[in-house]
């Protein structure tokens, strides 16, 4: 749900909740979390009787959380294990940046896992479109988690979808070595 304290939506975040819509309602892939619904002006019941606007999606449900959580408590994976799981990360991706899209801010945390274990691809606040047409755009704006961001987003330059891939890298490492 999109709402900040005072029941506002503020510009950032109903600009997040389009840009995730806009992605998710066009990538369909095993390994990209569903879109199942969405309300853009929906009514928030509160406890005093009262309604909040706000906008929400309902997303598939990834019931065995984040692949950081088994990190954490396995410190890293066996290669079979780290492979499989790089191996739908990309596959992933692909299916994003094929739709012309950039995920962002790919990081262990949004990285979720299904009831049969199999990687979901979530968080698509930072998502953003880099080709319109057969026209593909350079990005500029810094965003993403600091120990994934590429140099050249660390540098202020302007970069492309392949911001995403150096995130991949940087988690098969971690599955590998650890946290």
């Amino acid at each position: 749900m999109f709402a900040d304290d005072n029941g506002k939506m503020n510009e950032s975040k109903k600009k997040q909740f389009h840009r995730a819509l806009n992605l998710l309602a066009k990538v369909d892939h095993e390994n990209v979390l569903k879109l199942l619904s969405y309300d853009k002006e929906a009514q928030y019941p509160e406890v005093d009787g009262t309604y909040t606007p706000c906008m929400f999606m309902s997303l598939e449900y990834a019931g065995n959380g984040e692949l950081f959580d088994y990190l954490m408590f396995t410190g890293y994976f066996d290669e079979d294990i780290a492979r499989s799981y790089f191996h739908q990360l990309i596959d992933g991706l692909d299916a994003i940046h094929s739709m012309g899209f950039a995920h962002r801010d790919l990081k262990p945390e949004n990285l979720l896992l299904d009831s049969n274990f199999t990687l979901k691809i979530a968080d698509f606040g930072f998502a953003t479109a880099f080709r319109k047409g057969n026209v593909e755009t350079k990005m500029k704006t810094a965003c993403g988690t600091k120990g994934y961001l590429a140099p050249e987003v660390l540098k202020g330059k302007k970069y492309m979808q392949s911001v995403d891939i150096f995130a991949a890298g940087i988690i098969l490492f971690i599955t590998f070595a650890g946290c």
